[in-house]
């Protein structure tokens, strides 16, 4: 765990805007965000795997590992998480072409869940709608997106987006406290 932190915050002094917290998300917040994933049939995204806190925790919950695909942009934290869990498709690149992505990886059209660890919050706008507009092609009407914030307040703005969508759980035990919201498209 003391490696897994360190390596986190050394890729967060390296490129701060990239990397959106100082150490890797509790297992509490892990466990929150894996709650909030129905345990269908389908797909799920995992956006930013980072050291692989929410990956086990989507493990734990019971989420098929043949249907589980992580994508991370990282080159350090890649390596990571392919040695970490060498049984997962885990896909070097970036979530704003995240549907060429699953679709040459693993053809795969439509996702159960997505989830994201990325620091949507602190991106561009322009940034943002490219994940969103990829997220939504891929998501059904029963299909959640899953974010955490570190911020009181939606870290998506859900009119702008064309999302409906509520906080699930504040995580007080996680360092900084943090929220997990579920959104679906409208």
């Amino acid at each position: 765990m003391v490696k897994k932190n360190g390596l986190f915050f050394w890729r967060w002094l390296q490129s701060p805007k990239t990397v959106g917290a100082v150490v890797p998300s509790s297992e509490a917040l892990a466990a929150a965000m894996a709650r909030a994933v129905p345990l269908a049939d389908g797909y799920v995204i995992e956006l930013g795997g980072g050291t692989g806190v929410i990956t086990q925790a989507l493990l734990n919950r019971g989420v098929d590992p043949k249907k589980l695909i992580v994508i991370e942009r990282d080159p350090t934290f890649y390596n990571l998480l392919i040695k970490r869990f060498p049984n997962l498709a885990i896909i070097n690149g970036n979530a704003t072409d995240l549907t060429k992505l699953v679709a040459s990886a693993a053809g795969i059209r439509q996702a159960s869940a997505i989830v994201s660890g990325l620091p949507l919050i602190g991106m561009p706008k322009p940034v943002q709608h490219k994940i969103m507009d990829e997220c939504k092609a891929l998501m059904g009407t029963q299909s959640p997106f899953v974010q955490f914030t570190y911020s009181l307040f939606s870290p998506l703005n859900r009119q702008e987006f064309s999302l409906t969508g509520q906080r699930l759980e504040r995580i007080f035990n996680n360092i900084p406290p943090a929220s997990v919201w579920q959104y679906y498209k409208k």
